[in-house]
């Protein structure tokens, strides 16, 4: 597994572009865990920003991830072994109003694809402004 860490998406599309700050925690969540609210943040790197995101046909969200000498993060202990830089390409389909599912893959790294499916929690209806901060 490359990325074993809880991911949290915080995600707005305006039109075509979507835009939105994706936060890493510990570990993944479980559904019996509140959905992660008490999960400490992932070491290393407790947020990162959407890059080129796109709402494409068919209900189909695509955007990436980058880390990099000088800009970008990932969680310290995200399995890969290139020194340069690594992006990760999410593909996510809107399955219902409250599930994003489907999955991310490495780009410019050692070709790996990982499923990911994410679930809204219900409890956060509006966006504060803290949650739409990232100091990575």
């Amino acid at each position: 597994m490359l990325l074993d860490q809880g991911m949290e998406l915080y995600l707005g599309h305006y039109g075509p572009d979507v835009v939105g700050v994706t936060r890493f925690y510990e570990q993944q969540f479980s559904s019996n865990d509140d959905l992660g609210h008490n999960i400490p943040p992932a070491a290393g790197c407790a947020c990162t920003w959407v890059e080129n995101g796109r709402y494409r046909d068919s209900r189909r969200f695509t955007f990436l991830l980058t880390k990099e000498k000088n800009s970008g993060c990932l969680p310290d202990d995200v399995h890969w072994h290139e020194t340069t830089k690594l992006q990760l390409e999410f593909e996510l389909y809107l399955v219902n109003d409250d599930m994003l599912a489907g999955t991310f893959s490495t780009i410019g790294a050692t070709p790996f694809t990982q499923p990911v499916v994410f679930v809204r929690d219900p409890l956060d209806t509006d966006l504060s402004e803290t949650e739409k901060m990232c100091a990575p």
